[in-house]
């Protein structure tokens, strides 16, 4: 038997504040407008900061461009990977790596505005490029040790190639 049961505002206010994950609601100019308490830990800011801050300040370059896109292509209805890859500035001004999915927040058939929900994945992605640089050298030292074999391997083989040479050169020359 399915148990059903109603939520009300207060418990997804709830769920929402105390998600693992970060989530906030900005308008249609990029202005935060609500966020939970994972966003405070990633973006190094309160709530309060928050408040009067736009995503762009958070934003640079490539990702300021990515965010534009993704707007783009939510307004026009186009497909959207998600989630995808985003760099966010924080207070401190060190950059997170988040992977983020992005919503349209339509009110009465009417946009109103972006809902996000981002997983920070810096560590992850540390932690990756560090396998990397871990295998290639890994793999640069069994490089180097082939070849170290190899060049063993032949001059060896020629030396006891040429001493088998002489020796038969003398023996075919002290036979005849």
């Amino acid at each position: 038997m399915e148990t059903k049961f109603e939520l009300t505002e207060q418990d997804y206010r709830y769920l929402f504040e105390n998600a693992s994950d970060a989530m906030w609601v900005e308008d249609m100019e990029g202005n935060f407008l609500d966020g939970n308490r994972a966003l405070e830990k990633l973006s190094g800011y309160t709530l309060e900061e928050l408040a009067d801050k736009n995503v762009t300040q958070f934003l640079s370059g490539e990702s300021l461009a990515l965010a534009r896109e993704v707007r783009r292509k939510l307004l026009s209805g186009e497909e959207l990977e998600q989630p995808y890859e985003q760099r966010l500035l924080r207070k401190d001004g060190t950059a997170r790596i988040m992977k983020v999915a992005t919503s349209l927040i339509t009110i009465n058939g009417e946009v109103k505005g972006f809902q996000h929900i981002a997983r920070d994945i810096t560590e992850q992605k540390r932690m990756q490029e560090n396998l990397r640089y871990y295998l290639h050298q890994v793999t640069k030292a069994q490089e180097e040790e082939r070849k170290r074999i190899s060049h063993e391997l032949h001059d060896e083989t020629i030396q006891g190639l040429v001493v088998l040479s002489r020796e038969l050169d003398a023996l075919t020359s002290s036979g005849k």
